[in-house]
């Protein structure tokens, strides 16, 4: 029996790093209480959205990890990696929305949305992963 070996993603490093800076700027942003600290997290995380989502997108991204392992999960991926437009244009409208003077309230509530946003969506990424991972490791689908 032959056993097939994946080969990690040559960004595969980068994208974990990616991953845990970002779950650090969301801690940061669900700690922040008032409109500059808001404004100051939704634009690192904007930053680094802004970097890491390339990253995920590229050949030897996510596609790579995934298609390499479990070709069937193509569309689960490709609709994954669709909403990462709108995950951006949430991050950079509460950036703006910090800076321009709205009340305090309603931006905490607009943070919460973007928090609960990505990190459902990273969730769900990992969940694919994990199960394109675990076909690999010759686990049942």
């Amino acid at each position: 029996m032959t056993v097939r070996r994946a080969e990690p993603p040559t960004n595969a490093a980068r994208i974990v790093d990616e991953h845990r800076a970002l779950a650090g700027l969301l801690r940061e942003l669900s700690q922040a209480n008032d409109a500059p600290s808001i404004a100051t997290a939704a634009g690192a995380l904007n930053g680094l959205l802004c970097e890491h989502l390339p990253h995920e997108e590229s050949p030897d991204g996510l596609r790579a990890a995934v298609l390499r392992a479990s070709p069937h999960l193509y569309d689960r991926l490709d609709s994954i990696l669709a909403e990462h437009l709108a995950l951006l244009k949430g991050v950079a409208n509460l950036r703006d929305l910090a800076g321009s003077g709205a009340n305090l309230e309603g931006l905490k509530a607009a943070a919460e949305d973007v928090i609960a946003n990505l990190r459902d969506h990273e969730a769900r990424e990992s969940q694919l992963l994990s199960a394109a991972l675990w076909e690999d490791m010759g686990g049942e689908g």
